[in-house]
């Protein structure tokens, strides 16, 4: 196998054969990528003038979602020269704020490039060489402001250690001689015979079975890419966090946010991470990294405004239940406050200072006297978090802060 800058023109290459056509990430839109951070503790760079980053764009949808956003620089960078040429006609229209760099991250230099209030290494860092990825990290440090935010997606924990053995076990019974379209006939028919003879119990045999059906119900570009390419490598929260460090990178959580203890080091916090995707089994994980500037305000940012999709329904005891449809999920209000908190979600969008004062507002309604402000305070705070975790509510900022 070939390494370094040629693996990755390789895998460049690969890109311009069956090329990538994913559209962009609601979750990682802008408003929403900055609403996570500052509720996670970052003050956000100020708007409306915000510059992003895309390294590995592809066709730059999730570059072109930013630009809605944001009257700032859109920059993306691709190995592969047929998605840089689509990326470039379809941001034409933004003139010179739009630029495609076809190359890697270790042929463009920082100061090339400038600084960013967001970048961007999504779908990319787990099927790039160790150089490469190593050259991106390094490029995303140097290039990140105060106040900024970076994302990077990876497979973690069991399931990405699954992910890759099977994808190994696929590349070893593949002939890159064949056509894509016959590799990819070849790799689903020894998918489904290494699904027939999954023994019926075992140790691995759940996380085995698992892995098959994620890897059969992939698309042909994702097989192809991941699963046939010459890169596939879970990557871990603290090796991640550790080379982004020394830059004054911080690692701020995952989306939706893991249960990790609150006051913790950037370091100890990756590592926590680490240790629950190695406990829960991990899998496709999104992660936040920071620049941080000015001390943030968290949950309770007056710039951050939280969004449910939560119905309330009444329950058989004449209470009240609260549900997610599209998720298939359910909270009770057993409480009075609770209660209370959960309707002024379900009134609409709002800042912490709306949903508590809304909330407080419902309490004598329901037979309640005005509460303890700290308890209460808490107490939203608490269903803020449990409800995020769960991606039952949602984050936002606004791009003009």
């Amino acid at each position: 196998m070939t390494s370094g800058p040629s693996l990755a023109a390789e895998i460049g290459r690969a890109y311009d054969t069956v090329p990538y056509e994913g559209g962009a990430i609601p979750a990682l839109a802008l408003p929403a990528l900055r609403g996570a951070a500052a509720a996670l503790g970052l003050e956000p760079s100020p708007g409306p003038v915000l510059d992003v980053l895309d390294i590995g764009c592809g066709a730059a949808a999730q570059l072109l979602e930013a630009s809605r956003h944001s009257a700032g620089r859109m920059v993306g960078i691709d190995a592969s020269a047929d998605s840089c040429e689509r990326a470039r006609a379809r941001g034409a229209h933004l003139g010179e704020r739009w630029r495609i760099l076809h190359g890697d991250a270790a042929s463009i230099t920082a100061e090339e490039l400038g600084q960013f209030d967001v970048i961007y290494l999504v779908g990319t860092a787990y099927v790039m060489p160790p150089p490469a990825r190593a050259a991106a990290l390094a490029l995303m440090a140097r290039c990140l402001r105060p106040g900024g935010v970076a994302v990077i997606t990876a497979y973690t924990g069991l399931v990405g250690v699954a992910r890759s053995w099977l994808a190994g076990i696929l590349r070893a019974g593949n002939d890159t001689s064949l056509r894509p379209d016959r590799q990819l006939a070849l790799a689903r028919a020894n998918l489904r015979a290494l699904a027939a003879v999954v023994p019926a119990q075992g140790e691995a045999t759940q996380l085995a079975r698992a892995t098959l059906a994620a890897m059969e119900a992939a698309s042909d570009v994702v097989l192809f890419h991941e699963a046939l390419g010459p890169v596939f490598d879970p990557l871990l929260a603290g090796d991640l966090e550790a080379a982004l460090a020394p830059a004054g990178l911080a690692y701020l959580n995952a989306l939706p946010p893991l249960a990790l203890a609150p006051g913790v080091s950037s370091s100890a916090a990756a590592r926590s991470a680490d240790a629950l995707d190695f406990t829960t089994g991990g899998g496709y994980r999104t992660m936040l990294f920071a620049r941080p500037g000015a001390p943030g305000q968290g949950l309770r940012h007056p710039g951050v405004v939280w969004t449910a999709a939560l119905r309330r329904e009444q329950a058989p005891d004449g209470g009240a239940v609260f549900t997610d449809p599209a998720r298939r999920a359910m909270i009770n209000g057993h409480t009075p406050w609770a209660r209370a908190q959960l309707e002024a979600l379900c009134a609409g969008p709002g800042t912490w200072r709306e949903l508590r004062d809304k909330a407080a507002s419902l309490l004598p309604g329901l037979g309640v006297a005005p509460p303890d402000p700290t308890a209460f305070d808490t107490g939203l705070d608490e269903i803020l978090v449990l409800l995020w975790r769960q991606a039952m509510i949602q984050p936002s900022f606004s791009v003009a802060g």
